[in-house]
């Protein structure tokens, strides 16, 4: 309990491989001192416990962040086994205490034996761990208050419920690792080597389902896996406490150790589902299952994903860019792409998956790395921010409100931490490809199942990546949300050029539009014969295109917003297709303005927002309040972190300008009309989002084969209802595997 809190910091420091060869020495020392003490002395024998449970604690964070980082680098959910791997250690152990108390060695000698064993053997192993700078947990900076994720994390109902989930399981682990032997031979006067037999069976029964747990949870999901698996425990406990032989007492065992197997790791997981708020919830839920009466934590730290760079990106650099690439920290990694077909079950479709991940046109994308000079600039333009002279307007009828702005710059100059969320991002699956010469910064998320469908995401304006991640795992492994794993997409989110990492297309008037760009890295580079597409506002223009220009390879696309009809006869319009119309009118009118600047003189507002921070901020926030089911309240639906890591994403990278594009190139019929799309199409509409088209006007322009009007949500239903809108995606494309 007293290490706990320390301990990661300290393997944050020195890395897990040499944390645990040096914690394996303490071990080895308190186990001598066990030893000792057992023959000689009670005070010495209670220094060795204390020194084996400060040490242990320590130990088993450095491992479970190990843990961590090798599933990284595979890629799929194999943290249960890693508890398996635990686990048969002390089945191991158990089996020798049988040995050793069947044959009268005394506790002294046994304790000593293992000692040496331990000295000697796991550093040997620790040599094999993956090298430091690929398993090393993400370094959070001394300026960072820990304590303020965490405390918020307390107040989130679904984290403290986890919390309590994963105490109640840890409770009935360690309950049964600690007193079965004890309480068979109490209750039913067996030896003591019948007792850890029956202990013995039941770490055996617990190896087992933690063994089992990867694919049982992919099957059926979390949910039904963890009530399953409480009825379970429940029902060996009770026959274990109320059977009357020894023989109940062990089938009891079994079960209660098949039962409590899954969920202190599940609780784990469904704690860092989101990680820009795992460290926090984390932290919660080991808090509360620290509580079980058999100490082993899983508390660790997010590790920072290897940046295996073969290439710098073919990209226009100027002295600020903050994307950079060390090769001597990141050596080359060749490797030799190798293509797949995996078939889905029950179809006659195939999708093509190159593996690995890297292709000879794509590559690890290298880490982000803002310089202090450019933190330090941003701090002092927000803290001489020239305020412009107030007016008779109040709240935000004219704009942004002046004084949530003024709270958003004195937080974002003083207590916003980048480095926090920087390493956030580093931490995602990126990569980069090149199209044509046009650098392309993507995520991908590679679904559970392996049939998983294909799919791309593309954001609107004013956005990013950051607002599809959340839905981005949803789609990718349904079985941690309650849902079916086969119903798994392998999600790749491309930043729009010009937004965020991903530099803007080289020319206005010349090809490749994005749309191609898109189906360039989906099915060119990435390998997918055939996949799916979905998007909103800016996203749901090229994800159209996408679907026209394209239908022999997109089996359906999902949209949030629609293209209106190149032509239509206005004596056809129905009463309902006439209100809407009006509506967008009146919105053009109301809340079209910035739609209007940046379709025409999007230079003119370029300067001033890429040289004033607030300036920029003001800009966008004002459009997260008015598009977003929010109801005037910003933070009901965003945290001010993920708003100021959206406003410095497009400030560190310069790229408000080239966010402006697609507007202006729109306007100047630079850009392809949707015409006809012919591929099945589904329709989302979020009550609050800009625009309600009923579904005759979109059926002028789409296949319609869905339409659904939401209960609630806005513009950006990926982060603010991700998983009605997962739901709606799942449903949809189910029938197009």
């Amino acid at each position: 309990m007293i290490v706990l809190p320390l301990s990661g910091t300290a393997v944050t420091r020195i890395g897990p491989r040499r944390a645990v060869t040096v914690v394996a020495l303490l071990v080895s020392a308190s186990l001598g001192a066990i030893s000792l003490g057992y023959a000689l002395s009670a005070p010495l024998l209670v220094a060795g416990l204390f020194l084996l449970g400060a040490a242990t604690g320590f130990w088993d964070v450095a491992m479970t962040v190990h843990a961590a980082a090798v599933e990284r680098q595979l890629g799929r959910p194999v943290m249960p086994r890693f508890f398996a791997a635990f686990s048969l250690g002390t089945v191991a152990g158990a089996a020798v205490g049988v040995l050793m108390t069947a044959l009268r060695v005394p506790v002294s000698i046994h304790v000593a034996v293992v000692a040496t064993v331990i000295a000697g053997a796991v550093p040997a192993a620790a040599r094999h761990f993956l090298p430091e700078h690929a398993a090393r947990p993400i370094a959070v900076p001394p300026p960072v208050r820990m304590s303020r994720p965490g405390l918020g994390a307390w107040r989130e109902p679904r984290t403290v419920a986890v919390g309590l989930v994963a105490l109640a399981f840890a409770v009935a682990e360690g309950a049964g690792s600690n007193w079965v032997s004890v309480s068979v031979i109490d209750r039913h006067h067996v030896t003591a080597t019948i007792g850890t037999l029956a202990c013995a069976s039941f770490l055996t029964a617990l190896t087992a389902g933690r063994w089992l747990g990867p694919a049982v949870l992919q099957r059926f999901g979390r949910v039904t896996v963890l009530r399953t698996a409480a009825a379970v425990t429940t029902t060996g406990v009770a026959l274990f406490a109320l059977g009357p032989s020894t023989g109940l007492a062990f089938a009891g065992s079994l079960l209660w150790g098949m039962g409590a197997a899954l969920g202190f790791p599940v609780s784990m997981s469904a704690g860092a589902d989101e990680p820009a708020r795992a460290a926090g919830r984390v932290s919660v839920i080991t808090s509360i299952g620290i509580l079980r009466l058999r100490r082993r934590t899983a508390s660790h730290r997010f590790p920072r994903q290897p940046d295996h760079c073969r290439a710098c990106p073919a990209r226009h650099r100027d002295p600020h860019d903050p994307v950079r690439c060390d090769r001597r920290d990141h050596p080359p990694v060749p490797r030799q792409p190798h293509t797949e077909r995996l078939r889905h079950p029950g179809t006659h479709r195939c999708y093509v998956r190159t593996n690995p991940l890297e292709t000879p046109m794509t590559r690890h994308a290298p880490a982000i790395a803002v310089s202090e000079a450019e933190l330090n600039e941003l701090r002092s333009r927000l803290l001489n921010t020239r305020w412009p002279t107030p007016w008779p307007a109040t709240g935000w009828e004219a704009g942004t409100d002046s004084g949530e702005l003024r709270r958003l710059v004195t937080y974002w100059a003083s207590e916003y931490d980048w480095r926090v969320h920087e390493a956030t991002i580093n931490a995602l699956p990126f990569h980069l490809a090149d199209i044509d010469g046009t650098p392309v910064h993507y995520l991908r998320f590679d679904g559970e199942h392996p049939g998983a469908l294909p799919i791309v995401l593309t954001n609107g304006w004013p956005s990013s990546f950051l607002e599809l991640t959340t839905l981005a795992r949803r789609l990718a492994t349904p079985s941690r949300y309650g849902g079916d794993a086969a119903d798994a997409f392998t999600v790749i989110v491309p930043s729009l050029p010009g937004f965020a990492f991903s530099p803007q297309r080289p020319s206005l008037a010349q090809p490749p539009q994005t749309h191609e760009i898109w189906h360039r890295l989906m099915h060119d580079e990435l390998g997918f014969e055939r996949y799916v597409a979905h998007g909103g506002d800016l996203g749901a223009g090229i994800t159209s295109r996408l679907g026209e220009a394209h239908s022999e390879a997109v089996v359906g696309i999902h949209l949030m917003a629609i293209a209106s009809p190149v032509a239509y006869d206005a004596a056809g319009v129905t009463p309902e297709e006439q209100e809407y119309l009006d509506s967008v009118a009146v919105w053009s009118a109301e809340e079209g303005g910035y739609q209007h600047q940046q379709s025409t003189r999007p230079f003119t507002l370029s300067y001033g927002l890429a040289d004033s921070p607030t300036g920029l901020l003001a800009w966008i926030v004002e459009k997260y309040r008015a598009w977003s089911d929010c109801g005037g309240d910003l933070s009901s639906r965003f945290s001010d972190d993920f708003l100021l890591t959206q406003a410095s994403l497009y400030w560190f990278t310069g790229t408000i300008s080239t966010s402006f594009r697609p507007y202006y190139e729109y306007a100047q019929r630079l850009t392809r009309r949707v015409e006809r799309v012919n591929v099945p199409t589904a329709l989302a509409l979020f009550p609050a989002d800009l625009t309600q088209p009923p579904r005759s006007w979109a059926e002028r322009t789409y296949n319609i084969t869905r339409y659904t009007r939401m209960p609630r949500g806005g513009h950006f239903a990926a982060h603010e209802e991700p998983e009605l809108l997962a739901h709606d995606l799942t449903e949809f494309f189910r029938a197009h595997r």
